[in-house]
């Protein structure tokens, strides 16, 4: 097996069965957008403590794409601080999806990224 095919196979797994899928009780942040170009949508709650997320949840509803970069995001950033959440770019999430896209496309990859980085400054 290449290693494109176990991208491929690594996205589709993380669409069909979700890392982190549901909503976190009593969060301390909280956040949901909408791609407006596709409908995808996606909603974040999650916890911190001494300065890092100790848990982190999504729902969404949307492309291939969009819902396996939450999930894949999700499993990525127990423990992290906002800066090092604010340290992930466009590049790292189009890696980690491993699809090159173009710009329509990329909205869908970030908009969990988006939506993180909202819930963690409001």
């Amino acid at each position: 097996m290449t290693g494109a095919m176990l991208v491929h196979d690594e996205l589709i797994d993380h669409y069909k069965f979700p890392r982190h899928r549901g909503e976190i009780k009593e969060p301390h942040f909280t956040a949901a957008l909408l791609n407006q170009s596709c409908g995808d949508r996606i909603s974040i709650t999650g916890r911190m403590a001494d300065g890092v997320i100790v848990s982190c949840a999504f729902q969404g509803e949307g492309c291939v794409l969009s819902q396996a970069a939450a999930s894949m995001l999700m499993e990525y950033i127990h423990a992290k601080s906002p800066a090092d959440i604010a340290a992930i770019d466009a590049a790292y999430m189009q890696a980690r999806v491993g699809v090159a896209v173009g710009p329509t496309r990329l909205r869908c990859v970030l908009l969990a990224l988006e939506t993180l980085r909202k819930a963690l400054t409001s």
